[in-house]
């Protein structure tokens, strides 16, 4: 589920939903709340592979602007096999106009067997840029990736590079098995972008997890680490699961279900962190 700025519309995804075909697709509707009463927004989206949305997820853009708040929904189904891929995962925009749901530029597709495109997905608030995760990629050592696009007319390119590097592998994680991608967050601008990677091994601490957040520079294309990681230290926490950064790109928050305390097993734990200008603090 997601919601937009203003809070009077929401998308609700529903991933073993059956199309006409009775093919379960997986699909997303939209509800608007106008006159007291909750209505669907345009057609329900499905999905385009049988069995692909068992992990399907979207966002909708927010903005201050109430006519483009939103319009826009990015939706991943990171369970496809398409593009010669087995479960490579892909993903889709779609904008409302003329009262339904059109699809903006080409389908997005993982780039290798079983790299789970899609598991995660961000939007920034104008719609035009998106930010993709694929946390098994590549499955043999489990890294992570995130992809960040940017349209440009009805095309979505790859947007920037990390550290000169090209960007077609996407904001990897730091290590094997960090799964960095499992959750992400743009700013508003889409120029801040926050990524969980829960099997981190933060400070040498087994699965401990860790957030990064990243920055872009628009006059060189580079994506940069802002200020270090935000790390958890204890054993098993997966700390990253599930992430939020705030429209300005200046306040995060992580969580994990599974953070141990001295009194409790699995207590869980959530964190806010607000960026004071030389480091993140809680």
């Amino acid at each position: 589920v997601d919601v937009n700025y203003y809070g009077t519309i929401v998308s609700i995804t529903n991933p073993r939903d059956y199309n006409s075909n009775n093919k379960m697709m997986g699909s997303v509707q939209v509800y608007e709340y106008t006159n007291s009463t909750w209505s669907t927004k345009g057609s329900k989206i499905y999905g385009t592979f049988e069995f692909g949305s068992y992990h399907m997820r979207a966002s909708l853009n927010r903005s201050t602007t109430s006519s483009v708040d939103g319009t826009y929904v990015v939706i991943g189904f990171d369970y496809t096999s398409e593009n010669g891929v087995t479960r490579g995962g892909s993903a889709k925009v779609y904008r409302y106009t003329n009262s339904d749901w059109s699809q903006i530029g080409s389908t997005l597709y993982g780039v290798g067997t079983d790299s789970r495109f899609g598991n995660s997905v961000a939007i920034s608030s104008a719609g035009t840029i998106i930010a993709v995760g694929s946390y098994q990629k590549p499955i043999s050592n489990k890294r992570g990736a995130t992809f960040v696009y940017k349209l440009n007319g009805t095309t979505w390119q790859l947007m920037g590079n990390v550290d000169g590097e090209s960007g077609s592998d996407g904001i990897e994680g730091e290590d094997s098995s960090d799964e960095s991608g499992t959750s992400i967050s743009l700013s508003n601008n889409g120029h801040r972008l926050a990524i969980g990677a829960p099997g981190n091994d933060a400070d040498n601490t087994q699965n401990a997890g860790h957030i990064r957040v990243w920055e872009y520079n628009p006059s060189n294309g580079i994506w940069s680490i802002l200020y270090g990681d935000i790390d958890i230290d204890v054993t098993n926490s997966y700390y990253g699961r599930s992430i939020s950064l705030s429209g300005d790109g200046e306040t995060v928050v992580g969580a994990s279900y599974q953070y141990d305390t001295s009194q409790t097993t699995d207590a869980g734990i959530v964190r806010i962190y607000h960026d004071i200008e030389t480091f993140l603090e809680p």
